[in-house]
């Protein structure tokens, strides 16, 4: 699993393009948050390429705090394109990102030797276009405290660098910040017992 306070994913998605023997191997990576997204993505290109022979894929999430991994040969022989491709993906320490493959035969046969170097090959050069980027996990956390602890709650947010979203008063003075998730075990465990807390996944 990533650090808890960040991940890598790609900079921008990207499209590249092996020839192998005839072959055409088109490569897309693409940025993703769920499962559904990923469906849509690879629905989307096989209409896109009716002519296709294959759109062979992989991806790795992070959804609901867990980490899924999967890959797809769309026909090819067993773990001859989804695996190379998700091998590609781990070998970049990437979250959230899907890669297909979508493949034209050129009439002359690979083998499955040539099958995993084309989808490697593909893959590869396709998240070298895409580059990386740090992916922060923030929560939103609301401290909820009363008037003669403010004080103390604002000192401590302004030691830490942790910004102030929004404040709000009403029966308790309502704080809104945004952290990271080590930030958030310092709070936590900073007021446990001077104030209320409620925080989630943004």
């Amino acid at each position: 699993m990533p650090d808890c306070n960040g991940f890598y994913s790609i900079r921008k998605n990207s499209a590249s393009l092996f020839k192998d023997k005839g072959s055409k191997h088109l490569g897309f990576s693409f940025r993703v948050n769920t499962r559904e997204e990923i469906k849509e993505i690879v629905d989307r290109l096989r209409k896109e390429n009716p002519k296709s022979n294959q759109v062979c894929y992989a991806y790795r999430l992070i959804e609901n705090d867990h980490l899924l991994e999967f890959s797809n040969d769309d026909g090819e022989p067993s773990n001859s394109a989804g695996a190379p491709i998700l091998g590609q993906i781990k070998s970049n320490a990437l979250f959230n990102t899907l890669v297909c493959v979508v493949r034209y035969f050129g009439g002359t046969k690979l083998g499955v030797s040539g099958l995993i170097n084309a989808y490697k090959t593909t893959a590869q050069d396709v998240l070298e276009l895409s580059g990386s980027i740090i992916c922060r996990v923030t929560y939103q956390c609301i401290i909820s405290v009363d008037s003669k602890k403010l004080g103390t709650v604002l000192s401590f947010l302004s030691r830490q660098g942790i910004p102030i979203v929004n404040q709000s008063y009403s029966t308790l003075h309502e704080i809104t910040v945004h952290t990271t998730s080590s930030e958030l075990e310092t709070i936590s465990t900073k007021f446990e017992s001077l104030a209320q807390l409620e925080w989630k996944k943004i």
